[in-house]
């Protein structure tokens, strides 16, 4: 976790109020991260502003910081965890089935819409670095695709083509993607089985960025 340390750089005592009114006393400093969490450090306008005024200094444990990279530590817990978490948090995670079944069936052998989801497009989202699916045959030596389809657009955006061939469950991932939208659509899951009668099964679908 990330350390904010305040070192009074002023001529007096330092309250700040909206921290439980804590007190940096002069010539000294307070590791903050020891009384408060992240979340309500980042949301303290009272240190923001004495940081900006030079009545603060910000200390990250090793280094004390200028004002702009103060004021990022503040609201940042480290620029990785920042991103990393950012990241996850665009993830879409889509699963099937229902009550009674973990998976959705599927014998079509054309183009059958599994399930829309509305994708924000990737000006807000960034490009997704992989797609993931949990899937699985009925029975052995049938095959079976998936594809992400923009139906806006009328555009395929990504194909795992006869890729789902085997009975057992089993994760499938791709990073090949095209004609991602640059705004907000409307994105199928659509699969397929390529053998007369037999069935894919679909449990979840991620995309990752």
């Amino acid at each position: 976790m990330s350390v904010i340390i305040a070192k009074n750089d002023s001529t007096a005592d330092i309250q700040i109020t909206d921290l439980n009114g804590v007190t940096v006393l002069i010539d000294n400093s307070l590791n903050l991260t020891n009384y408060f969490g992240i979340d309500v450090i980042s949301n303290s306008t009272v240190l923001k502003t004495l940081v900006e005024d030079e009545y603060i200094i910000i200390n990250d444990g090793i280094n004390d910081l200028s004002i702009e990279n103060g004021l990022k530590h503040i609201a940042l817990k480290t620029e990785y965890e920042n991103h990393i978490a950012e990241k996850s948090s665009r993830d879409i995670h889509i699963s099937f089935g229902g009550e009674s079944i973990s998976y959705t069936p599927i014998s079509s052998m054309t183009w059958a819409v599994v399930s829309p989801f509305i994708f924000l497009g990737t000006n807000l989202l960034g490009i997704p670095s992989s797609v993931k699916i949990i899937s699985n045959t009925n029975l052995p030596n049938v095959t079976g695709s998936v594809r992400l389809f923009d139906r806006n657009n009328n555009n395929q955006i990504c194909l795992f083509d006869q890729s789902i061939n085997s009975d057992i469950i089993n994760i499938y991932s791709t990073d090949s993607f095209s004609n991602l939208p640059t705004s907000e659509c409307i994105m199928e899951i659509q699969c397929k089985v390529h053998n007369n009668g037999k069935k894919i099964y679909m449990y979840e679908l991620v995309l990752v960025f």
